[in-house]
C-alpha cells in the first residue's frame, strides 16, 4: 500500500484478469514497475536493478494407499499438530478469528490441544446465517475457554466510496471486508497479542478432482462458469477481454500450497502486519497441505475428515452432518443495492472506461442488475470492478 503514494500506471493484463475474477499469484502486480516476492522465490538486488528467480514446480499430487479410517483421523491431528507446533507460541499473546466455520475451529482446536490462545475474535453476520452462527461460536469459545470479542458486520460494512481515502491507500491484493477485519485486529492489538491464527488455506486443503465429479456437479459448474463468463463479457471492452484470455505466463510456479491460499494471505497480511501482528495460518502449512490433498475421496469429499476431528474434539453437536456454512454472500448484494444511486452517480466518470478496460454502458447495466436481483455471479463480477476502479483512482 505505501508504494501507491507514488505515481505509477495500472498493468492492463494484470488488470483484465483480476476483472475478469481469475486467481493469480505472481511477482508481477497491478502497478507497472512493480513485483511482489512470491513463495520460494528469491531476490536480487543490484544498483539500478533488481530480478526475481522462480524455484521448480510442486510435483503433482499422488494418491496415498488405502487406509483405516482411524488412522486418516490420526495423522490429520498429527499433522496440524506439527503445523502449529512449528511455529512459537505463547498463550497470553495469541488470538484467534473465529468465525463459527469448520476452519477457524479446527485451528481453535489444535492450538487448544497445545495450549488455549488469549482471545477469540469473530465477524458476525446478519440475515439467516446469524443465529446458527452465533451457536456454533458460543459452543466453541465455551467447551474451548476462549476469551471471545466480536464485531457486527452490519456496523462496519465494506465501503462502496469509489473516492481515495487519505492516508488509507489500497494496496494491490483485495481484502473486501477491510473495514470490519481491521477493528477485529485492532482489538487483538489492543489486548497485548502479537500473533493472529487464522483459517485461511482451509477451503483448499479438500479439493473435488475433476474424474471425481458427477455429470450433475461439472453440469453446475459449466451453468457457474457460462454466467460468470456472460457477466464478464458484458462489462470488459473488446481490448479487456483478448488480455484476459492471455496464457498467465506471469504466474508463479505450482506450489505445494495452492496459489488461492497464497493470494488470500497477500490481501491481508501487510495490513495484520502494520498493527504488530504476525499472521499464522496453519491449514496452509504446505505437509499438511499435501497429506489432505492425497486422501482417499471419500475422507476429502464434504471435509468429512475435518468433520470427524471437529466431532471428536467439541461434540456432534457443534458441526453435524448437513452442516451449512456461514457465508458473507448475502452482504454485497443488500449493500449495493442500498447504495446503487451513489455508485451510479460516482459512475458517470469512470477510471477504467477511460484507461479501455471496461464499457461504461456495461458498468451502469451491471450495476443495476446487481440492485435490482442481487444474483451471486454479477455481485462478484462488480465487486472486483468497484475495487479496482477505487485503486485505479488513487493511482491518478
Amino acid at each position: 500500500g505505501d508504494l501507491t503514494r507514488v505515481p505509477t500506471a495500472l498493468d492492463i493484463e494484470i488488470a483484465s484478469h483480476r476483472l475478469a475474477l481469475h486467481t493469480m499469484y505472481s511477482a508481477r502486480q497491478l502497478a507497472v514497475g512493480i513485483v511482489m516476492l512470491t513463495e520460494r522465490a528469491s531476490l536480487s538486488l543490484e544498483p539500478g536493478k533488481a530480478s526475481h528467480h522462480y524455484p521448480p514446480p510442486a510435483p503433482d499430487t499422488q494418491p496415498a494407499p488405502p487406509r483405516a479410517a482411524d488412522a486418516w483421523l490420526a495423522d490429520f491431528a498429527a499433522h496440524l499438530r506439527e503445523a502449529i507446533d512449528a511455529r512459537p507460541f505463547v498463550a497470553d499473546r495469541a488470538a484467534i478469528e473465529l468465525s463459527g466455520g469448520m476452519d477457524s475451529a479446527t485451528v481453535a482446536c489444535g492450538l487448544a490441544a497445545i495450549k488455549r490462545p488469549h482471545a477469540s475474535l469473530g465477524i458476525l453476520l446478519e440475515g439467516e446465517t446469524r443465529a446458527p452462527q452465533l451457536r456454533r461460536r458460543g459452543a466453541i469459545v465455551e467447551r474451548l475457554g476462549l476469551h471471545d470479542h466480536n464485531v457486527e458486520i452490519a456496523a462496519l460494512p465494506p465501503s462502496l466510496d469509489l473516492r481515495p481515502v487519505p492516508g488509507r491507500p489500497l494496496g494491490f491484493n483485495q481484502e473486501y471486508y477491510l473495514e470490519a477485519c481491521a477493528a477485529l485486529w485492532d482489538q487483538a492489538a489492543a489486548l497485548g497479542c502479537d500473533r493472529l491464527y487464522t483459517g485461511v488455506g482451509g477451503d483448499e486443503l479438500f479439493p473435488d478432482y475433476r474424474h471425481e465429479l458427477s455429470s450433475e456437479g461439472e453440469a453446475f459448474d459449466v451453468r457457474r462458469e457460462r454466467a460468470h463468463r456472460t457477466a464478464v463479457d458484458r462489462l470488459l471492452t473488446p481490448r479487456a477481454r483478448e488480455a484476459a484470455r492471455s496464457l498467465h505466463c506471469f504466474g508463479a510456479p505450482a506450489s505445494p500450497v495452492p496459489a488461492t491460499s497464497l493470494a488470500a494471505q497477500a490481501c491481508r497480511a501487510a495490513d495484520i502486519a502494520r498493527r504488530g501482528l504476525w499472521p499464522v495460518n496453519p491449514l496452509s502449512d504446505p505437509y499438511l497441505v499435501r497429506f489432505c490433498h492425497q486422501l482417499p475421496v471419500e475422507q476429502r469429499r464434504g471435509r468429512a475428515l475435518m468433520q470427524r476431528y471437529l466431532q471428536a474434539k467439541l461434540g456432534e453437536d457443534t458441526f453435524p452432518a448437513g452442516y451449512r456454512k456461514e457465508t458473507f454472500e448475502q452482504v454485497f448484494p443488500d449493500l449495493i443495492a442500498a447504495n446503487a444511486a451513489m455508485l451510479a452517480g460516482q459512475l458517470r466518470e469512470c477510471a477504467l472506461a477511460d484507461l479501455g478496460l471496461v464499457d461504461a454502458h456495461g458498468v451502469m447495466d451491471l450495476l443495476d442488475a446487481v440492485a435490482t436481483r442481487r444474483e451471486r455471479v454479477p455481485t462478484a463480477v462488480l465487486v472486483s470492478f468497484l475495487w479496482l476502479e477505487r485503486l485505479a483512482r488513487q493511482l491518478g
